[in-house]
């Protein structure tokens, strides 16, 4: 019988070599991975917020039938998934009412699988504010998102507070929310937490996840008494993996060896706490041509949170009206993937591009489709 793998943390730098006596710009990745060892199942919960339509609250039914999650309802919990009641609401009075539920309080810590249509969802700070209450209760938040045009920008905030993945389910025939469901049951990790100490003169960018459900963390705020960032890392179902890209703008340096980040991986699984390090590394040269040669994986991370990221500032410029900054906006796009050798992509954009110059209005339900192929490129 083989051993089971624990938690792996890896951490690269591209480039790993800079110019000497130069500032230079490198991007940093942090990757976590579950491994492989004994479950540690929490406690499901599925809510809706949001009605849905028929056809999809019958395939969420259809979709959880048999598997060990409980709904919850204004009026109590019940057993098995039915969506036919009234659901908790966007408002904040209606989801502090859901973080008063006796099935919520009770159960600590637990996963909650909230139900959004996500459209129309302009002020997304009651969810915002429930998603980190649960989190400090040891909850994490997933949205399942039922409607073709949600905000996915905005709900990808909620979810990165909840510790959670945002699940587009606008069309409920295939088993993503089932997979989900038993990813969460079979998970090795139910808590991580990732503490990154910068060090002294450096300035760091904005953080995005990577991976899952793409979204922009923020700048973190350094001083020269305090260097650390703290991310929140867990839940990870079995064989699934977390990641984290950022800037790091060094200023110039003598040639030699210099650490820029300690990063720690404090974690809870089936034997415990546990926790494993490791560092990032960046050599000044005098002629770092002669072994300047890029992490692909890093790139590749950096190259689909800048497709992402774009992808949000034109939702937020559509958002405030400003008509020039998403025609700019799209243009970047294609410029981007035709860099990339994304062929069908540049097409697809390029033509939402033509659509919006023509009408001034951009199509919702396409503009989630590109993204959410952009974040599998």
């Amino acid at each position: 019988m083989s051993t089971p793998r624990p938690p792996r943390l890896t951490g690269h730098l591209t480039p790993a070599i800079a110019r000497s006596g130069e500032p230079s710009v490198v991007h940093a990745a942090i990757r976590v991975e579950a491994g492989d060892g004994p479950a540690r199942p929490v406690d499901l919960f599925v809510a809706r917020v949001e009605p849905a339509a028929p056809a999809v609250t019958a395939a969420l039914e259809a979709g959880l039938r048999g598997l060990p999650v409980t709904t919850l309802s204004p009026e109590g919990a019940r057993s098995g998934c039915r969506f036919t009641g009234p659901g908790f609401g966007t408002q904040r009075a209606a989801l502090e009412a859901l973080l008063e539920h006796p099935q919520v309080e009770r159960n600590n810590p637990a996963h909650l699988l909230l139900v959004v249509g996500g459209v129309g969802l302009e002020a997304p700070e009651p969810l915002l504010d429930v998603a980190a209450v649960l989190a400090e209760r040891g909850w994490g938040v997933d949205l399942i998102v039922t409607h073709a045009a949600a905000e996915l920008s905005l709900l990808g905030q909620v979810a990165a507070v909840g510790r959670g993945e945002v699940i587009f389910q606008d069309r409920l025939d295939d088993e993503a929310l089932a997979r989900r469901v038993r990813e969460l049951r079979t998970q090795p990790i139910a808590s991580a937490l990732l503490d990154l100490t910068v060090a002294p003169g450096l300035e760091a960018g904005r953080i995005f996840r990577a991976e899952p459900s793409p979204v922009l963390l923020g700048v973190p705020r350094l001083t020269a008494s305090d260097r650390r960032i703290i991310l929140d890392a867990g839940p990870l179902g079995r064989g699934r993996s977390a990641s984290w890209v950022f800037d790091l703008q060094v200023p110039p340096r003598p040639a030699g060896s210099y650490r820029l980040m300690d990063v720690s991986l404090r974690y809870r699984d089936a034997d415990g706490a546990g926790i494993c390090r490791t560092e990032l590394i960046l050599d000044c040269v005098d002629a770092p041509w002669a072994g300047r040669v890029a992490h692909a994986p890093t790139m590749h991370l950096r190259d689909r949170v800048d497709l992402v990221g774009e992808c949000e500032n034109i939702a937020g410029a559509y958002h405030r009206g400003d008509g020039r900054r998403v025609a700019v906006g799209l243009s970047t796009l294609v410029r981007r993937l035709l860099a990339q050798g994304e062929d069908g992509l540049v097409e697809r954009t390029f033509a939402m591009r033509l659509a919006f110059l023509r009408s001034g209005t951009l199509d919702r339900v396409e503009f989630n489709r590109l993204r959410r192929a952009l974040e599998q490129v």
